[in-house]
């Protein structure tokens, strides 16, 4: 069992981070980097709740999903494909291990787009007429 405490603090940072993702979405930078910041420290604090116990509560997992969603999410919007579809991948983990196939298949689908657009963009740039095209474009 965990702490109230641990808990409760756990619980207030997802809070922050809902708050947050809502004005994030508004395209603000700053609340965009508080955030991520946000998320990580979500992130941060379960990984320490899982150093004292690694099984945890069912409602603690789906919070660790979400910060891994919320985060690839973000470095989606930012371009940064690798770490958007580590994040998907952590997400989809986790949801696997508490059975919840809705949850993987969402991933598995944000993780196939995000390799279909880094594909799409090695296309484009290997082929010199295409190049030119969105060099035109930009």
């Amino acid at each position: 069992s965990y702490p109230q405490s641990q808990w409760r603090h756990v619980e207030a940072l997802y809070l922050k981070l809902e708050a947050l993702i809502r004005m994030a979405r508004d395209a603000h930078t700053n609340q965009r980097d508080d955030a991520k910041q946000t998320t990580n420290a979500v992130i941060y604090v379960i990984q320490q709740m899982k150093t004292e116990n690694p099984s945890l509560p069912e409602p603690i997992s789906f919070l660790e999903a979400d910060a891994h969603d919320y985060l690839g999410d973000f470095f989606s919007a930012e371009g940064s494909k690798n770490e958007a579809v580590g994040c998907y991948e952590k997400c989809r983990d986790i949801f696997k291990e508490v059975g919840y196939t809705i949850g993987v298949g969402q991933e598995e689908s944000k993780i196939v787009h995000e390799k279909s657009k880094f594909e799409k963009e090695r296309m484009i740039y290997n082929n010199p007429s295409m190049r030119q095209v969105v060099i035109q474009v930009r």
